[in-house]
């Protein structure tokens, strides 16, 4: 009796030939420029021939055996390939600063789904240098896999600092940024007359000159980790009481409760704009702080919006922009000459390499 095989499951035919296209070429790749000195150390066959005869009888010389001697070592001789060490150096701070861009910047913001689609081809890529590895690793290609570990470990490493510094960039500078932007401008406010539902889209606020927080109606709170959160209303200097208090000058210790002052909005006299606050980490305790200070001089609030003073909110906000683009070009260049420093050191220790 005849008993058939138990059939067994293979990865499609289009993917093992993928995967062997893939490694023929980082093979090709890795010893393009790679010269080798068989060619030029091999004896000239025609003038061996020439002088055959000659030489039968000719008892060999010592420097005869020495200079084959040499022409055996230096055949097997090698000088690596300069694609190798360019991949390298090039593709892990790509994956470092790609991330950083896609997750730090206007990408994220307008495209989040896209940026994070960015990300996680660099996962793939460094996927792909897994098995390259692998790869030189069962042909025990001692070269490839030197290089292929390197990448592998530096393309890890950039990939999560990337990550990283991205996500700070966007959290810090760039989304408080893309918020306020999106909002909407108002000038010559006038707390008199103006209400909090009136401007629940505005980000940005120019008063009328006669405004400041009144530091005389401030008010404070204090958490478990004996932070102090303040606010003040902001009014006009003819003393007149208002409807509703919808404007607040907040800030963070900064009205010691002991001393009775608020000093959260500086000590320009000339300052009558401000920003909108809209960080919810802690806009919990401003708006008690607020509730207090309304408690206790029987102010009435019916939509606060809670802001910091400044003298140009507009130029504050560029500041911003500027501080992520400089942090993000520094961060790129050194993390270049880092992965720089790592190929030379990488380098110097394939270069004195033997063999086919």
């Amino acid at each position: 009796l005849c008993v058939s095989p138990t059939p067994t499951s293979h990865p499609p035919s289009f993917i093992i030939q993928g995967c062997r296209q893939l490694s023929s070429f980082w093979t090709m790749f890795t010893s393009y420029g790679a010269t080798s000195n068989d060619s030029t150390n091999r004896p000239n066959l025609a003038a061996e021939g020439a002088t055959k005869d000659k030489d039968e009888t000719a008892p060999l010389s010592t420097s005869s055996l020495e200079k084959g001697k040499t022409t055996t070592t230096t055949s097997r001789r090698w000088t690596p390939g300069y694609v190798a060490p360019f991949v390298c150096l090039f593709l892990p701070w790509l994956l470092c600063t790609l991330n950083w861009l896609s997750l730090g910047f206007a990408l994220r913001y307008r495209h989040p789904e896209l940026s994070w689609l960015v990300v996680h081809m660099g996962l793939v890529a460094i996927g792909v240098e897994g098995y390259f590895m692998l790869v030189a690793w069962r042909k025990r290609s001692k070269r490839d896999l030197t290089w292929l570990s390197f990448l592998l470990a530096t393309s890890g490493i950039a990939w999560c600092v990337g990550l990283y510094f991205g996500l700070a960039t966007y959290s810090m500078h760039m989304r408080p940024l893309y918020e306020i932007q999106s909002l909407e401008t108002y000038v010559n406010v006038d707390p008199r007359y103006a209400r909090g539902q009136q401007y629940m889209d505005g980000g940005r606020f120019i008063f009328t000159k006669s405004s400041f927080p009144n530091p005389g109606k401030s008010s404070s709170v204090q958490d478990d980790s004996s932070e102090v959160y303040c606010a003040a209303p902001v009014e006009t200097r003819d003393e007149e009481r208002l409807a509703s208090y919808d404007f607040w000058v907040i800030g963070k210790d900064c009205c010691p409760p002991a001393a009775d002052s608020f000093t959260c909005a500086g000590t320009s006299t000339s300052a009558h704009a401000a920003t909108r606050v809209l960080d919810e980490t802690d806009l919990s305790k401003y708006r008690s702080a607020v509730q207090a200070a309304a408690s206790k001089y029987g102010l009435s609030t019916v939509t606060p919006l809670l802001l910091t003073w400044q003298e140009d909110p507009i130029s504050l906000v560029n500041e911003q922009k500027d501080i992520a683009i400089h942090n993000f070009t520094f961060g790129a260049l050194l993390y270049f000459i880092f992965q720089l420093f790592g190929v030379a050191v990488t380098s110097s220790g394939i270069m004195p390499c033997t063999g086919r």
